[in-house]
């Protein structure tokens, strides 16, 4: 259960203290009086979603956010969905799983958190999503001892809410250690955007990460020079080249120098590369001419049920 406290403070901003050490540790999130507005432009284009789902989207309480993701939790309808990342060469590198998160709606479809995170973001309710995929993700590694035992990694897209959170090196080491699970195991990427907004305390959640033993990538790599120069500066294992690029490769003559320079560049700096956006054989074929380390879409694997 989601303890909430709700106050006004001067500027007539809603503040919400989500308190409860299951979820996420004592921090308060400003919501601005434009939140519904911002949350009717991005629903719009959603029309094929349960119409329970677009109503709760739209609405104009703040805090209905809050009670809807403590109900989704207790009735058990947040699913974990996991895509298997496969390596070009699979006796050389580890197997990954990309961990994916999805609500179920009062109908039989699971939506794609994706529609929902903005929203959820800006009620502060991320840590608590971010919090709550680590720890069921953990108790489904140790509900059998062939998901220690195989080489393999989970990888877990965090919200820049983590980046910013000081507290959650210490809660990943606790539960790492409550399950006896070794950080090696996990993989946590984090937005090129969402790193360069503030490099200094990204370099230090990152390297406090590193420290545990787990893995660090950064997700949706657009290949600029700028990007290059923050990356230098980051301890960062994995390069997730972002999925726009990798497809429009096959047709598109820049695209594809751009892939292609983005992997020598990273290989370089010592950092595997992960092709996101494989979705057909045409695409598969083109990237593998580049010798990526990686590959991730559709046409590798479909995300299946993450049974915990």
């Amino acid at each position: 259960m989601i303890t909430i406290r709700t106050t006004i403070d001067n500027n007539h901003l809603m503040r919400i203290q989500l308190v409860s050490a299951e979820y996420l540790p004592s921090n308060e999130f400003g919501i601005g009086d434009d939140f519904s507005e911002v949350t009717r432009s991005e629903a719009r284009g959603f029309d094929s979603l349960n119409h329970h789902l677009v109503e709760a989207y739209l609405s104009q309480e703040p805090t209905n956010w809050v009670s809807y993701l403590d109900q989704a939790l207790r009735e058990d309808r947040l699913q974990l969905f996991h895509q298997v990342i496969s390596p070009l060469v699979k006796d050389e590198l580890k197997e990954h799983y990309q961990i994916l998160l999805r609500m179920q709606s009062a109908g039989e479809d699971a939506v794609t958190m994706g529609i929902f995170l903005p929203a959820h973001e800006r009620a502060g309710l991320a840590p608590v999503l971010d919090r709550w995929v680590i720890r069921q993700v953990l108790q489904w590694l140790v509900s059998g001892p062939e998901h220690i035992l195989r080489p393999c990694v989970c990888a877990f897209n965090m919200s820049r809410y983590t980046l910013e959170d000081k507290a959650f090196p210490v809660f990943l080491k606790r539960h790492l250690d409550r399950y006896g699970i070794p950080g090696t195991k996990l993989c946590f990427a984090f937005t090129e955007s969402t790193i360069t907004g503030n490099t200094d305390r990204a370099r230090r959640l990152l390297q406090a990460l590193k420290d545990i033993g787990c893995y660090v990538a950064v997700d949706d790599f657009a290949s600029t020079p700028s990007g290059f120069s923050y990356l230098r500066q980051m301890p960062v294992d994995f390069l997730k080249i972002d999925a726009r690029l990798v497809k429009n490769a096959v047709s598109d003559s820049v695209a594809f120098a751009i892939v292609k320079s983005t992997n020598e560049i990273a290989h370089i700096m010592g950092i595997q590369t992960i092709a996101k956006g494989v979705d057909n054989t045409a695409i598969a074929n083109k990237v593998r001419t580049l010798q990526v380390d990686y590959l991730q879409g559709y046409h590798i694997a479909r995300p299946l049920r993450l049974e915990t």
